[in-house]
């Protein structure tokens, strides 16, 4: 493992190989822990962990260093087992013990309780040949301490890049929504230069095609939120304007396609850094790099993004299909070129992984995260309301669906996408408790939940959680479409008897640049 540019997949063989040649020589835990902490080496340097912790052996006594785990790299403690011990039961429960012990001792000593649950650290029993991971519940109401344990496995390819990801993700920045709300929120300073920037390109290049896609967002917010979207908005303008500190009078609509072009563009690099996790460089982020780039290769790669190419080489056909928030492009000046850098350099500080290594903490953190951009006044105005997660659980629970995978789910109005993530959860977790291969978990996934939205900003949000919420299934599937579309589920287009032809049935398409006659097909078909 010399070479240090490899990526989390790179990582994850080269770790699996050494551990077999470890394996062939090894005959005590010293041997193994001694030859797979030099392996370790540089994968740490990679993501910068230093001042590991090591339990000493030499000139003293066991009983001395009673209690102390064998090896800590940042948050992650390492119990090492005999070779090949951890095929037996009572082995597996004799190290997940040691490592209730020492996670609560290490928990405390960080802050215990009190400390945020991606802080605190992780368990992981290793003998070799099988791997297990030990975290502290995550729903837990209980004072003490509960954990769960997920494994034994194999010492696998996919079970390595487990174990590089909370590695790496306990040295990163948790992708929560109270940390990007820190960063991007309307009261950090970002927000406030990010905003305004769009809301200048909007105002200065309010003719072509930005203003062609803010008057079909208008129109179509229009329909979603009714009357009251149509109304003067002076009092919502000032609170907003005064919420990003835009600092000028400013058309409310205008503002709040802004933030919604905001909050779109911070969905779409997320998204992207998930779904790089394992071709990048280790220690590299797309974001990070995205920052640095010269000012053409910064403005391809964006145009890169918003035609959906990024999304299309991981097989993603649909992501971006229809965006109205691309406008930016035709309306790009120095100002908003660096405010958008800004934004790809604060994001390349956080772990993606996190969605993957914690799904019931972090799900649905782009409702959360929308809630502490747009304020609860505005929001409650406008006539959005979004389901909390108790009551999400309730009414999945209600209708009796255990995720069963032949059984199908649509939400028709499923806005952030808080159901179909539930459900997909549950579906992940019948596939896994009935042994089904990955890739058949994703197709029946795929196939079998559904979502509807009119609102063209909860689409691109409910994609987005789609996929935090497929997680490593994302590459079982060489092409996906993502099962979110951008309708509305109670009025169907209308039937236009009089420009029906004999290629078959017409249908009316109002846009805010006129309507539009669609063919269906023939009448025969």
């Amino acid at each position: 493992m010399q070479k240090v540019e490899l990526s989390l997949d790179g990582f994850a063989h080269a770790l699996v190989k050494e551990a077999g040649e470890i394996m062939r020589t090894a005959k005590t835990e010293e041997d193994l822990r001694i030859g797979f902490e030099k392996a370790l080496t540089p994968v740490l340097k990679a993501i910068g962990i230093t001042g590991s912790k090591y339990e000493r052996h030499s000139g003293k006594t066991a009983s001395e260093y009673k209690g102390r785990p064998d090896a800590i790299h940042g948050k992650v403690v390492i119990e090492y087992e005999p070779p090949r011990s951890l095929s037996k039961k009572g082995a597996v429960e004799h190290a997940e013990g040691q490592l209730h012990g020492y996670l609560s001792a290490e928990g405390y000593a960080k802050g215990g309780s009190a400390t945020s649950l991606f802080e605190r650290p992780l368990g992981v029993g290793f003998d070799g040949e099988k791997i297990f991971f030990v975290r502290f519940d995550e729903e837990t109401k209980k004072k003490v301490d509960t954990f769960e344990r997920e494994g034994p496995y194999d010492f696998d390819v996919e079970s390595a890049r487990t174990f590089l990801m909370h590695l790496r993700g306990l040295s990163r920045k948790p992708l929560t929504p109270e940390n990007l709300a820190e960063v991007f929120g309307p009261e950090s300073a970002l927000a406030h230069t990010v905003v305004t920037a769009f809301a200048n390109a909007l105002e200065h290049w309010g003719t072509g095609r930005p203003r062609v896609f803010f008057n079909e967002w208008k129109r179509l917010f229009g329909i979603v939120y009714g009357e009251q979207f149509d109304a003067r908005k002076d009092d919502e303008a000032k609170a907003l304007s005064k919420h990003f500190g835009v600092g000028k009078d400013t058309d409310f609509q205008e503002l709040l396609f802004s933030v919604h072009t905001y909050f779109a563009y911070l969905m779409k690099l997320i998204a992207v850094e998930i779904l790089n996790i394992s071709d990048l460089p280790f220690e590299a982020s797309f974001s990070a790099k995205l920052a640095h780039l010269k000012a053409d290769e910064f403005k391809a790669a964006l145009e890169d993004i918003e035609n959906g190419g990024i999304y299309a080489r991981r097989g993603i056909s649909n992501f971006l299909e229809g965006d109205f928030f691309r406008w930016y492009l035709d309306a790009m000046s120095p100002e908003l070129q660096d405010a958008l850098r800004d934004v790809a350099r604060g994001l390349s500080e956080f772990e993606p992984a996190t969605t993957t290594l914690h799904p019931k903490a972090a799900r649905d953190l782009l409702k959360k995260l929308y809630q502490y951009l747009v304020p609860q006044q505005i929001r409650h105005k406008l006539g959005e309301y979004y389901t909390p997660d108790w009551l999400a659980e309730l009414i999945i629970d209600e209708t009796g669906y255990k995720g069963k995978l032949e059984h199908k789910v649509l939400d028709p109005a499923c806005g952030s996408g808080t159901f179909l993530v539930l459900a997909i959860q549950q579906a992940k977790q019948w596939g896994k408790e009935h042994k089904i291969p990955a890739g058949e978990t994703a197709k029946y996934i795929l196939q079998n939940i559904w979502g509807f939205d009119l609102n063209p900003l909860a689409v691109i949000a409910s994609r987005t959680n789609y996929l935090f919420a497929l997680g490593d299934l994302v590459s079982a599937q060489k092409h996906i479409e993502i099962p979110v579309y951008l309708a509305d589920s109670v009025l169907s287009p209308v039937h236009s008897a009089a420009q029906n032809t004999i290629f078959g049935k017409c249908y009316e398409m109002k846009t805010s640049v006129k309507e539009f006659h669609i063919q269906s097909g023939n009448h025969d078909a």
